[in-house]
């Protein structure tokens, strides 16, 4: 290959790297705008939900297993309630205001601990109680969801009836 073939090779590959960055801002700019984006993706610094039911429906012996699991619980922005959708109200670092969803994803987070120190005989008892716990976060999540997506659109006719 000569030098005039490197240089466009270069060049090429420089321009590609480009239009991929440009794109993925797009998407990211796309998702944060987006109500329904789960809050993890946009204040979590991980592009991902973290799949919760995978890991407690899998039956294992050592509650070690577990660790990774109880340290996202332990944060608001990783725990069930980070997956929720972002137009959920929260305080500055994440916690939900509504009461019966900061109350839940609390106890989420002290349940998920017990994983780690309980024997093996006790972890299916307390993954099935994770999971309903899970299932009334997600509930929960729903309904409030539909209650903010209901102010934003009253909002939103509100200004188009003052606009014209």
């Amino acid at each position: 290959m000569t030098t005039s073939q490197s240089i466009i090779v270069a060049i090429v590959i420089l321009i590609l790297l480009t239009l991929v960055r440009l794109a993925a801002k797009a998407y990211k700019t796309k998702l944060i705008d987006n109500p329904l984006t789960p809050y993890v993706i946009t204040h979590g610094g991980k592009w991902f939900k973290y799949n919760y039911l995978k890991h407690l429906t899998k039956r294992v012996e050592y509650g070690a297993y577990f660790i990774p699991l109880r340290d996202k619980a332990d944060k608001w922005s990783t725990c069930p309630c980070g997956n929720l959708p972002q137009c959920i109200k929260r305080d500055t670092e994440g916690v939900p205001l509504d009461l019966e969803l900061r109350h839940l994803g609390e106890k989420f987070s002290l349940k998920s601990r017990e994983l780690v120190t309980k024997n093996h005989h006790e972890l299916a008892l307390i993954q099935e109680e994770l999971i309903a716990l899970m299932r009334q976060i997600e509930l929960r999540g729903r309904i409030v969801t539909r209650q903010e997506l209901a102010k934003h659109n009253e909002l939103h006719v509100l200004s188009l009836i003052a606009n014209k």
